[in-house]
């Protein structure tokens, strides 16, 4: 085996050990709800939860509530489990590679099941279409600021 490929062995990894996985799903109308005007500011909040389940296994579930439609609650929640193949051994690498994997990448990879899953029910509520933005994790939750949980200790 070269050097090269022996390096990238040790390269920590990612691996998705389940989900997405759709978690919660809210839509609610009045009846006299038709439209929506074209100007109208819509809020959306997205909510992100981590849940430690092992030194290198990482549970993530993404919430969007969208806010401010007249006459319209709407909410979806996604979650996945995600593992890091070859942690490092450095607990701040680890903590680093474990806010990655939380803020970035399980955020990303959930998010457009949120999206079709918010288009489709206005669609089958029988509601004017609203098409969540694309959305750019690079920026949106503080790596420095994100609190992951310890693991879990064993028989707890």
């Amino acid at each position: 085996m070269s050097a090269e490929a022996t390096e990238s062995r040790s390269e920590p990894g990612i691996r998705l050990v389940a989900g997405p996985e759709l978690t919660m799903l809210e839509v609610r109308k009045e009846d006299a709800v038709r439209e929506f005007a074209s100007d109208h500011q819509v809020e959306f909040k997205l909510n992100l939860g981590l849940n430690r389940l092992a030194t290198n296994v990482l549970g993530v579930e993404l919430s969007v509530q969208i806010t401010n439609l007249p006459g319209v609650t709407l909410a979806v929640a996604y979650r996945s489990v995600i593992e890091i193949d070859n942690p490092p051994v450095d607990p701040d690498a680890l903590a680093s590679a474990l806010k990655q994997v939380g803020g970035r990448v399980a955020p990303s990879l959930m998010y457009p099941f949120i999206r079709e899953a918010l288009v489709s029910s206005l669609l089958r509520a029988q509601l004017p279409a609203f098409v969540p933005p694309i959305v750019n994790f690079a920026n949106v939750f503080d790596l420095a600021t994100l609190a992951v949980p310890e693991a879990r200790q064993a028989g707890t």
